[in-house]
Parts: structure tokens; C-alpha cells; sequence
């Protein structure tokens, strides 16, 4: 017996030095757990942000701005024996294992967040976006204010405007002509000009693409042999040879965003929130030129949302299988890390070491 236990104790003392070297076995899981639990509380904030909006409460932004990861294992023992019959009089074995991460944050403030956030985006950003991919009618939407004096519908926090004509069919002809390549917006080949909206010649095209194509150069105002045509930022074009794009800034985005959040009706009726597109419908929604963002409130969250923020004892949230939602909420969240600018503003200001 007194064997047996030595045995027992080399080998349990033996696998546990084996394990002390911790470092390597946790990259793979620490780079996944806190990679999803950064995604997480970034959706969760960004969607508080538009809630607090609609209540005109100020949003904030908190960055994490560093994580330090630290780990220690101590082990120890002893083991002592005296002659026979027993080989093993004194066995003692301790050790000690602690996780230590420190988690830095940062406001995300100062001048050149709020210049980000409040200065209208370029057109060449928002062209691009379409060129990586994302839906044109989502991406016009949603940072377009208007486009060769066609007016988009306006969300602010006091009050709501509705499109011109023409605006909503000019963002679907756009997308159905880029599906169907007879219409892009390119980069151009000079420095004078970031992106042109290039037009197919009307040579072999089916009738209907070149109707729709026609139209397209009717409602916009364009020469009717235009086909490649600069972009640029302004208000109005003063010639039918280009085109005069007024972006949004991002936080106009989220004003708007705000507007879809689907508040109590008793706030709505006590004036605790603005005015907003709460009862929108998706005939409603094919109406108006409004990315959808549904953002619905309860005393509690359903089981598996997409998302769920809690703000003023309720619970705000997004239906994990609401598709339109789930991608402008995720558009959204594209754009404020693009409004990051990326500089080092000094030492954090909270430091949380959690033990």
C-alpha cells in the first residue's frame, strides 16, 4: 500500500508541473473569449447609444483600450518516508492558480472624435462602401441627405421630413442597374475626381435596361449621352455633367436610428421621448427611404435576441431573426469604428484590475 501511494504522489506531483507552463494553452482560448466578449459589449453600447438618443439622454462612447492578461500557478509538496514498513510517512501537496486580467478603458471624446462623428462623410468613403459590398439602396439610405437636389427623408431629434419624388426611385434604379451591370460607381483615373458613376452605352443593351438607364439620366438631371460622370460633394449640380452627392455624418445616422426604437407608448404619451417612426410597418417601410433598424422594448429580453441593451428599467433589443435590422445594426457598427481616429490620447483613464 505504502508503494502504491508513493506511486500516486510522484505521478500526481509529475502531471502537474507538466501543466505549469500555462501560457501557449490559453492563447487560443483567451483570443476567442474576449475577442466575443469586446463584439458583445460593443453591439450592447452602440445599441444603448440609440435608445438613449430617443430619450435625449447624451451617449457615450468607452473604448477598451488595452487588456493585460495575467496568469500565475504555484505548486508545492513534500513527500518523506522512514525506513520500512512504511515507504511513505508524509505526504503534502498545495498549489495555487489566479487569473488576473487588468482591463483598461477610454472615453471615446476630444476633438477629432466629435469632428468624426459630426462632419458629413465624404463621398469617396461612402462609394466605397457600396464597392465592398454593402447593399447600395442601404448604404444610400442611410448617409445620403441628397443626391443632384433629390432630397432624402430627414430624422432629427425634433422633427421628421419625408422625401422628394424621385429620391427612392433614383437609390432603386441604382441598385437594380448595378445587379444587372449597367450601372457603377467607379474610381476614377484622375486625382481631380474620387468616383464616377459609370453608365453603360446603350450598344446591344436589352430595351428595359436602357429605359432604365434613361431614366436614371432624366431624374438626375444628366446630359442625355452622360456616361461617365464625377462625383462630388455639394448641394445641387449646376450642369447635367455630374453629380452634387450631400452625405450624412454618422451621428445624423444614428438620430435617424434612434427614430425606428419601438418605445412604451405611455413615454411617448408623457413626452419622455421625441417623435419617432414607431409604428412602421414593412409596407410603410418600403414607402420611405429609411434603412430599418426595429428596435423593440419590454420588461425583459427574449431568450436569444441579436442584441439587448437595458435602459430606464426596460429592456430594448433586436429580433435575432430580423435580417434587415441585423444588417444596418451591423452597418451602424462599421461606421463608428471608422469614426475611431486611431491616436494615441495618453494613459487610460479607468483601470480595473478584476480579481
Amino acid at each position: 500500500m505504502s508503494r502504491l501511494r508513493l506511486l500516486l504522489a510522484t505521478a500526481l506531483l509529475a502531471g502537474l508541473i507538466g501543466c505549469a507552463s500555462i501560457g501557449p494553452t490559453r492563447v487560443a482560448i483567451d483570443r476567442i473569449d474576449y475577442s466575443g466578449a469586446l463584439g458583445e459589449s460593443w453591439a450592447r453600447q452602440t445599441l444603448l447609444s440609440i435608445v438613449r438618443l430617443r430619450y435625449l439622454d447624451v451617449p457615450v462612447f468607452m473604448d477598451v483600450s488595452s487588456i493585460v492578461a495575467s496568469y500565475a500557478i504555484e505548486l508545492g509538496g513534500d513527500l518523506s518516508g522512514v525506513g520500512r514498513p512504511s515507504l511513505l510517512d508524509r505526504l503534502s501537496l498545495n498549489g495555487r492558480y489566479s487569473d488576473r486580467p487588468t482591463i483598461s478603458y477610454r472615453p471615446l471624446t476630444g476633438r477629432d472624435f466629435v469632428q468624426a462623428m459630426m462632419t458629413p462623410l465624404p463621398p469617396e468613403t461612402v462609394l466605397s462602401l457600396i464597392k465592398s459590398g454593402w447593399p447600395t439602396d442601404l448604404v444610400f439610405f442611410s448617409l445620403t441627405a441628397q443626391i443632384n437636389g433629390l432630397r432624402n427623408a430627414g430624422v432629427s431629434l425634433r422633427r421628421l421630413h419625408s422625401e422628394d419624388p424621385g429620391f427612392a426611385r433614383v437609390v432603386r434604379l441604382l441598385n437594380q442597374l448595378d445587379a444587372a451591370r449597367g450601372a457603377s460607381f467607379v474610381q476614377s483615373d484622375t486625382e481631380e475626381h474620387g468616383y464616377m458613376l459609370w453608365l453603360r452605352p446603350a450598344q446591344g443593351l436589352p430595351a428595359e435596361l436602357t429605359s432604365q438607364i434613361d431614366e436614371l439620366r432624366s431624374l438626375l438631371g444628366l446630359d442625355a449621352q452622360a456616361s461617365r460622370v464625377p462625383v462630388k460633394f455639394a448641394d445641387i449640380s449646376s450642369s447635367g455633367d455630374r453629380i452634387a452627392l450631400r452625405t450624412r455624418s454618422i451621428m445624423e445616422f444614428l438620430v435617424a436610428a434612434s427614430a425606428q426604437v419601438r418605445v412604451p407608448p405611455e413615454d411617448l404619451a408623457a413626452g419622455r421621448v421625441t417623435a419617432g417612426l414607431t409604428a412602421i410597418s414593412d409596407q410603410a417601410h418600403q414607402a420611405q427611404s429609411q434603412s430599418r433598424l426595429i428596435v423593440h422594448s419590454g420588461p425583459s429580453a427574449p431568450a436569444t435576441p441579436y442584441v439587448a441593451a437595458r435602459h430606464r428599467a426596460l429592456w430594448y433589443w433586436i429580433d435575432d431573426d430580423d435580417l434587415d435590422s441585423k444588417q444596418t445594426f451591423a452597418f451602424l457598427m462599421l461606421l463608428l469604428t471608422m469614426a475611431e481616429t486611431g491616436k494615441d490620447t495618453g494613459a487610460p483613464l479607468l483601470t480595473l484590475p478584476a480579481q
